[in-house]
């Protein structure tokens, strides 16, 4: 599309841009927001049984994505890059296992994908046990990982 001297310029405004929250209503359109709501001010469906039931946090991740993204589809790679401080392809990278994330990007994924409370220590153990290279690692994360799980659930006893 050209535009002549004549013609005035029309503003575009661009749906998925990295300051747009998704509503996830079903009978209300979605409505922008900015991108500091924290993430449980929407309605988020709980996560806690796909999250204790996990052995990998991508497959959680990718789940929960197609889950949240069927629901609203302004729950993007580029809206959760928005949240966290990434563009859209590292976050494509996240979730196929071409990347791996800091401790403190888990945090702000764990918020993005609508977990809070004892789901997120759960879910930083899930990555660190993930990501560990030797066995190890892999053994003393994974020790981890079930105390937080235990801990989540209520029945830490240490």
């Amino acid at each position: 599309m050209y535009q002549t001297a004549s013609e005035p310029m029309q503003t575009v405004f661009i749906r998925h841009s990295p300051t747009f929250a998704p509503t996830f209503s079903p009978t209300q359109s979605p409505s922008p927001r900015p991108a500091t709501v924290p993430a449980r001010d929407w309605d988020f469906p709980p996560a806690a049984p796909a999250l204790f039931q996990a052995a990998d946090f991508r497959a959680f991740l990718r789940d929960r994505y197609s889950e949240l993204h069927t629901r609203d589809e302004a729950f993007s790679y580029r809206y959760i890059g928005g949240r966290i401080g990434l563009d859209s392809g590292s976050v494509s990278r996240v979730l196929n296992q071409k990347r791996k994330i800091s401790f403190e990007t888990a945090s702000r994924l764990a918020e993005a994908f609508g977990l809070a409370g004892r789901e997120i220590p759960v879910f930083r153990a899930l990555v660190l046990y993930g990501q560990s290279e030797s066995e190890g690692e892999r053994e003393f994360h994974g020790e981890r990982l079930s105390e937080e799980k235990a801990r989540a659930a209520g029945r830490f006893m240490g």
